[in-house]
């Protein structure tokens, strides 16, 4: 009471002032939920997230397929001439990083939007100027 004469309230202005009842606040409070918690991701966030695995997921299967393209060919190469100048281990190495990576993007996404990506990276044809013959210096950046 004390204080709030001191503040120059009376006992009158106490009725101006806006009450809500619990069901008001909890209503008002759910609806900025999502931008007073720091413990909730938004759904923007998600949605960037899973785009950007998308994006990620698909350039990783497409160095995978190029790794097994160049694995393929320094076998096949040692095959036949009974050496390669394709280190093959750090191929391997390297593709065993890569399928890392594939696995733990994979979890972030949809199962069906995986197998929708793995069609894609499948169906493309990138030149990277593996195994072309203008461009040794690219199939053999791996050579001793």
């Amino acid at each position: 009471m004390a204080i709030k004469l001191l503040l120059g309230h009376s006992q009158g202005v106490e009725d101006s002032y806006l009450r809500l009842s619990v069901n008001d606040l909890a209503a008002e409070w759910r609806k900025a939920e999502q931008n007073l918690r720091l413990d909730v991701r938004s759904a923007v966030d998600e949605v960037i997230t899973r785009q950007l695995a998308r994006s990620q997921l698909i350039t990783l299967k497409l160095i995978e397929n190029q790794l097994l393209h160049l694995l393929i060919i320094g076998e096949s190469e040692r095959r036949e001439t009974g050496s390669t100048r394709i280190k093959l281990d750090e191929v391997k190495r390297h593709l065993e990083q890569v399928q890392r990576q594939i696995r733990e993007l994979e979890k972030l996404l949809p199962r069906s939007e995986v197998l929708k990506i793995n069609r894609r990276a499948d169906d493309m044809d990138v030149d990277w100027g593996v195994g072309s013959e203008d461009s040794d210096e690219d199939l053999y950046r791996f050579a001793d």
